[in-house]
């Protein structure tokens, strides 16, 4: 998997995942882990290995202004440990959902399952 930077502004890379996974001010799942292991956690062979379970489309806007269907590959992992807090149960959860491009290129990972 390809931990591209990213930001915050595009939704998708590791920035935004700090930006929004790391940030207990956002409406969203809190990782507990720090960002060097999430890092190794995302490139381990366990993660990597993992086959996608479902394919979502998002609207991605293109540099030219106009708006295309994309796909999100999702793969969900289940650690031997708990990684952060899961937004829907407020409980700590040891499965990551991770989503990626057809690149392969990370587009977010968050703990729990998003629904």
């Amino acid at each position: 998997m390809n931990l591209r930077n990213g930001s915050a502004e595009e939704g998708a890379g590791f920035n935004h995942v700090l930006d929004r996974h790391f940030n207990p001010n956002k409406n969203a799942s809190q990782f507990s882990v720090k960002p060097d292991e999430l890092k190794s956690i995302l490139q381990s062979k366990e993660v990597v290995s993992t086959p996608v379970s479902r394919v979502l489309y998002s609207d991605i806007k293109l540099a030219d202004g106009s708006i295309e269907k994309q796909a999100r590959y999702v793969r969900e992992v289940t650690l031997d440990s708990n990684i952060g807090i899961d937004k829907f149960s407020g409980s700590p959860t040891n499965i990551m959902t991770v989503l990626t491009d057809k690149h392969g290129n990370l587009v977010t990972a968050t703990p729990g399952v998003i629904k």
